[in-house]
């Protein structure tokens, strides 16, 4: 009963995807989101929303900035809904590129003692 209490409550989370790349002198931080491919400049007010966003009350926001500043990092996806699991997203996506029909991947693995002069390969060198 206490779990779904807490996920009425708790709406978002931070992605596990977030890299920090820089610090800058005026507190602010520049992260990197590596699933979404965002590059954005946090400052402290920013950072202080990020990492407590899995313990506000949304409904009770009445803050307009603050409640851009979630908007702009749901459409980033520094914060994500708190029901997504963005492992799973990962693997789907590479799933589904890996068994794409519109695209050709091809993997040569030679081994060591491969000279690369296969007759298959080469064949003006076959007998």
């Amino acid at each position: 009963m206490e779990d779904k209490h807490k996920e009425e409550t708790f709406m978002y989370k931070k992605s596990n995807y977030i890299v920090k790349v820089e610090n800058f002198e005026n507190k602010s931080e520049l992260l990197y989101n590596t699933m979404t491919g965002v590059l954005a400049v946090f400052d402290n007010k920013s950072l202080e929303l990020l990492e407590s966003i899995d313990l506000m009350d949304f409904e009770n926001i009445t803050n307009e900035e603050t409640r851009v500043n979630i908007e702009n990092m749901l459409k980033t996806g520094f914060i994500i809904q708190n029901n997504l699991n963005e492992y799973d997203m990962l693997k789907f996506a590479s799933y589904q590129r890996r068994f794409s029909k519109e695209i050709l991947t091809l993997t040569i693995a030679p081994t060591l003692g491969c000279n690369m002069s296969c007759p298959y390969c080469y064949e003006k060198d076959a007998i």
